[in-house]
């Protein structure tokens, strides 16, 4: 590695930085930037929950398509798909989507009590 190329770029750093004025900081300076770095940590946390929630339901449905894949076309033969009666694909719809809801429901819930009354054991 060339050692000169770095000197040469910390020594134009160290004129440029001399060049600057010497100003105070503001004096909630550490405050603020305690604040964003916090609020950036949150953010990575809900990027991560994001992404692991994404996988969850992409892995689960390449797991429910393969698996009706071979029950269709592997045609084993204790196997029989039945036949889908369509009245009752909204009734299971909609039992399905409350489900979801209540569990939606308990989430907020949990997340909201966790912050009230603190130590959220995990």
């Amino acid at each position: 590695m060339n050692t000169n190329m770095y000197n040469s770029e910390n020594d134009g750093l160290k004129q440029w930085f001399s060049q600057l004025p010497d100003t105070p900081l503001p004096p909630d300076f550490r405050t603020r930037m305690m604040k964003r770095i916090e609020m950036e940590a949150i953010r990575k946390t809900r990027r991560q929950t994001l992404c692991e929630w994404i996988s969850v339901v992409l892995v689960s449905l390449s797991l429910i398509v393969l698996t009706v894949f071979c029950w269709k076309f592997w045609q084993f033969p204790t196997l029989h798909m039945p036949d889908i009666d369509l009245s009752s694909l909204g009734m299971s719809t909609f039992i399905g989507a409350t489900a979801l809801f209540l569990l939606l429901l308990d989430y907020r819930f949990r997340r909201w009590y966790y912050k009230r009354h603190g130590s959220k054991q995990e």
